[in-house]
């Protein structure tokens, strides 16, 4: 971070602090070497940089990287191009080349690769493990043992390549733990997240998934018309025919069973439209249904 905010000193002596307390890293030693070499190259500067780069800030910059020494020379020569400093500036750069020849970034052993590994699978197989203590805590109704898990479900979570699977199942459970403790705001917040990742694998399957964890927490608290609205919404990206049939459905139940009857009729028809599509017989009797049960609260109630 220091070097990134152009702060070499304190880069200097956080590399010989990390070089103290890990001896057996050779990377930190290195990078203490290159800064400080850097830092040392730049309180003397030649002729030429301080005609291209007058900024001490800047000079310590191109000293430090050949590749933004260029580009910042090329910038400066664009704004006042002066022909006489071209040799000079060209005489800098051949005056460097050994210079960031020797020092080159420190490269990972063999020894580090395969250390690496093994902590990527180890934390992996702790978050498999850590998945199906969760599956079992919450099967058996503990509640609080199974929100304690999911937080450190979602901690371990954080270190792994593709986090998004088990991210996925921590906050889905936790959505239906906060349903238990009676908490719809927490509820809803961690189905939002939930959704969010599910859309972000772009599998159709995971997002349906998503979308009935959302259609518990609602309904779990009676509020059907907050579910059909936030089905309505969500489901617009939705453009295969079964998936597109099966939310038609639910939506038109919950606009059914609040008394909207014609917002009912009209995804009864959705939903056989688009059953139809899919030749599927289930969804298409499921959608008659549906419109059957309006017709019969239209006439009689």
């Amino acid at each position: 971070m220091a070097i990134c905010s152009g702060d070499y000193e304190s880069a200097l002596v956080l590399y010989h602090r990390a070089a103290n307390l890990y001896p057996r890293d050779s990377s930190h030693g290195v990078a203490a070497r290159r800064t400080a070499a850097t830092i040392s190259s730049c309180n003397n500067p030649s002729k030429a940089l301080r005609k291209v780069l007058p900024s001490s800030g800047e000079r310590l910059t191109a000293a430090l990287c050949p590749e933004t020494a260029a580009i910042m020379a090329n910038e400066q020569l664009k704004k006042s191009p002066e022909p006489m400093s071209i040799p000079e500036i060209l005489s800098y750069f051949d005056s460097h080349k050994s210079y960031w020849k020797s020092l080159p970034s420190p490269r990972i052993s063999n020894t580090q690769l395969t250390r690496s590994k093994m902590l990527f699978k180890q934390l992996n197989n702790l978050a498999e493990t850590t998945l199906k203590n969760l599956e079992a805590s919450f099967e058996s109704g503990k509640v609080s043992i199974t929100l304690k898990i999911t937080q450190e479900l979602l901690v371990i979570s954080e270190g792994l390549h593709d986090p998004s699977r088990y991210q996925i199942a921590a906050y889905h459970y936790l959505s239906l733990i906060h349903v238990a403790m009676g908490r719809h705001d927490r509820a809803v917040c961690s189905v939002s997240r939930l959704i969010r990742l599910s859309k972000s694998t772009g599998d159709v399957v995971q997002i349906c998934r998503s979308l009935v964890t959302l259609g518990k927490v609602h309904l779990s608290f009676g509020h059907l018309d907050a579910a059909a609205k936030a089905w309505e919404y969500l489901s617009k990206h939705l453009n295969k025919p079964i998936p597109v049939a099966w939310i038609k459905h639910e939506i038109g139940r919950c606009y059914l069973e609040t008394g909207k009857y014609e917002k009912a009729m009209e995804m009864g028809f959705r939903c056989v439209e688009a059953a139809t599509k899919a030749h599927s017989k289930k969804w298409m009797l499921n959608g008659r249904l549906l419109l059957g049960t309006h017709l019969w609260n239209s006439f009689f109630l």
